[in-house]
């Protein structure tokens, strides 16, 4: 199974790192490779946590 405790901090990194991209000047996929989170991920929980 994992860490459930240690995705959900990666997934969160990510989201943040998403939700300010105009800001860090970061591209999704930089973001993918930073934090190993898939777009379509990053993309649906965003939309979800504004």
């Amino acid at each position: 199974m994992g860490k459930p405790g240690q995705y959900e901090k990666t997934l969160k990194r990510a989201i943040k790192l998403y939700n300010e991209r105009e800001t860090n000047g970061m591209s999704v996929n930089d973001i993918v490779k930073a934090t190993s989170v898939p777009r379509y991920m990053q993309k649906k929980k965003a939309y979800f946590l504004k």
